[in-house]
């Protein structure tokens, strides 16, 4: 846009330096048709001494001249001014492409300003982490030195305490090789020992057979008795009814005679009674 305003200012700057029209011989300014009219009524001309009609002769001849020199130099101008356009459209399109690249830059560089402060931003959460992690390694740094000298006074102890730990050490090697030695020794006796009563188990186990081999025989022998005894016992609960029987009968008998005897007022004879005693005597040894 500053083309075409520069233009103009050329143009009024030209126009306002040329001034009115000029008769090229005299180089004197033309005088108006208002003045002619007033020295063509009778008034007297600025001369003073030539006619009024030569006068406007001559400011007609004049006036003609002065035309074809105007129109030069309108024409001169234009062309000029037809020229300083042409340069002017030129040097706009130039500009217009200028600005457009300007503003294509201006774009880029707004967007570029908006990456950058995204990217400040960025970075200024990144310096802020960096801050805080900067503190906390400088507390740390700290931390470590007091670490470090208090890891001094604990390694200086610890030495302390490592040589008698050592002392120490030292002392239970030579109690525990003696008492290994002790061990290997009782190891040996119990060796002896353990073989000795390996010896005593053999027998024991030689003996366990052989009596296991007697009690299987005792066993066998054991169930014969208790067969033996069962029959035994069976043979005896027979005869135990059978005398039980017996004695019934011979009960029942004596009651009788009893009877008889009493009715006939005389006791037992000793025959009878030899007779009950011998079966009861008999029963028991039974029973």
């Amino acid at each position: 846009m500053s083309g075409p305003v520069a233009l103009k200012n050329e143009l009024r700057r030209m126009v306002s330096s040329t001034g009115p029209p000029q008769n090229p011989r005299s180089r004197k300014p033309i005088q108006s048709s208002a003045f002619r009219r007033t020295t063509s009524d009778g008034l007297s001309s600025p001369e003073g001494q030539i006619p009024v009609r030569d006068l406007m002769a001559r400011s007609t001849i004049g006036e003609t001249k002065s035309s074809f020199a105007e129109r030069a130099k309108r024409t001169y101008i234009l062309r000029e001014t037809e020229e300083r356009c042409k340069q002017a459209k030129a040097q706009n399109q130039r500009l217009t492409a200028e600005i457009e690249d300007a503003q294509k830059i201006n774009r880029l560089s707004k967007q570029s300003i908006l990456n950058l402060k995204g990217e400040n931003e960025v970075l200024q959460d990144a310096n802020d982490e960096l801050g805080a992690k900067c503190q906390e390694a400088e507390c740390d740094i700290a931390e470590l030195v007091q670490y470090k000298k208090s890891s001094k006074e604990s390694y200086s102890q610890l030495e302390e305490k490592y040589e008698i730990m050592e002392e120490r050490t030292t002392a239970l090697e030579e109690e525990l090789e003696q008492k290994s030695r002790e061990q290997k020794e009782q190891l040996a006796e119990l060796t002896t020992k353990r073989n000795e009563l390996e010896a005593k188990i053999n027998q024991l186990e030689a003996q366990t057979a052989v009596l296991k081999e007697g009690k299987t025989r005792s066993d066998a022998r054991q169930e014969v008795l208790e067969e033996l005894v069962k029959e035994y016992r069976a043979d005896v609960r027979a005869s135990c009814l059978r005398q039980a029987k017996i004695s019934q009968a011979r009960g029942e008998r004596l009651i009788s005679i009893d009877a008889k005897l009493a009715v006939k007022g005389g006791p037992r004879g000793p025959l009878e009674c030899n007779r009950d005693g011998g079966g009861s005597d008999k029963q028991a040894s039974l029973g």
